[in-house]
């Protein structure tokens, strides 16, 4: 039994309660919002993070900046029966000399050579405070020797005062071509720009195609490389790559073609005087078939190489590296192995 007022308060009370369900409904809607928000974010923050942690090593130097570093190799030859261990220890200072739209020319000073191997010790001895200048693009990748007629001409010259102390040095000397100092001069410095204009993303690994130093001189082959951390300024890369026979072949058919240049070259005298009539392009020609034939039959090599750089991606120099590229295989049925250790530090 109700009266009027009973039935007014009992409205009201169902009044309430729709609103306050309202309430409770609106409450969960901005909940879901704020959810939304919030996850909304989080993505944001993790995209900051993974963009932090790319990285691209692109060089913005000054004329004027300077880096100096100890180089250090060993190389550990193992041949059938025979085996050698061969340490070498240089410093190369750089200097950033020019700076324009096109890149960088930067002058590179070797000094403190030494070497356990008589051979490469009275080589080093005649070459100390060797200096040229060299190019980079503008995203600090090497792309040769500023005046190649120069260094090569200094470096003949130092040839000629080594062979005083080694004879045969001068018979080096004349057996080598151009192409053979400028690979030379571009193997240390090859390694210190290596990271130069690419861009690595944390944990990914990117494969890149690039001019490897060998003992063969530039090869083009692929690398794969791993961003690994990024601690404040220094930026730690792996890299790895194999290379085998297909590839080390036609650069090791080049090499041997320009010692057979060199050869020719610096005994020319004897051989026109032997054949007035020679067709030298068909000379080199045949030259090359019998050394590819040779070589094919003979070699079954793969080389390999793990390298870890540190790099410091504020003054765009790298910091150090440590690597190992070992040759593995059969040369004339002996198996063969070559160990080169090399161990890069900014001073």
């Amino acid at each position: 039994c109700t009266n009027g007022r009973n039935i007014i308060l009992y409205k009201k009370f169902i009044q309430r309660g729709n609103f306050y369900l309202y309430l409770f409904s609106q409450k969960n809607v901005i909940m879901n919002k704020i959810k939304l928000l919030a996850i909304a974010s989080m993505c944001s923050m993790l995209s900051m993070t993974t963009l932090a942690q790319t990285v691209s090593l692109i060089p913005n130097w000054e004329v004027g900046d300077t880096a100096s570093y100890s180089f250090k190799q060993k190389v550990t030859k193992k041949s059938g029966k025979e085996s050698s261990v061969v340490t070498n220890n240089l410093n190369i200072d750089l200097k950033v000399v020019d700076k324009n739209s096109e890149g960088y020319i930067l002058n590179a000073t070797y000094h403190n050579l030494t070497s356990n191997d008589k051979f490469m010790q009275a080589l080093y001895s005649a070459t100390e405070n060797l200096s040229f200048d060299y190019k980079l693009d503008i995203n600090g990748r090497l792309i040769g020797l500023a005046d190649s007629t120069k260094a090569i001409n200094d470096s003949k010259l130092m040839l000629e005062q080594a062979s005083k102390k080694e004879p045969i040095l001068l018979l080096v000397s004349k057996m080598m071509t151009g192409d053979m100092y400028v690979s030379g001069f571009l193997e240390d410095v090859n390694y210190i720009h290596s990271l130069n204009g690419y861009t690595f993303e944390l944990k990914n690994t990117i494969e890149y195609p690039i001019k490897k130093s060998t003992m063969f001189g530039p090869i083009a082959a692929s690398n794969n490389y791993t961003l690994e951390s990024v601690k404040g300024n220094i930026v730690n890369v792996k890299s790895t790559s194999v290379m085998e026979n297909d590839i080390l072949i036609p650069a090791l058919v080049d090499f041997s073609m320009e010692k057979i240049k060199g050869i020719k070259d610096g005994m020319s005298g004897l051989i026109q005087s032997k054949d007035e009539n020679m067709d030298e392009k068909k000379f080199m020609e045949n030259q090359r078939i019998e050394i590819e034939q040779n070589i094919k039959q003979n070699f079954d090599l793969t080389m390999m190489d793990k390298f870890k750089y540190s790099y410091n991606k504020s003054t765009q120099w790298i910091a150090s590296l440590e690597g190992i590229t070992t040759l593995k295989g059969k040369v004339k049925d002996k198996d063969t192995n070559v160990v080169t250790e090399i161990t890069i530090k900014k001073k």
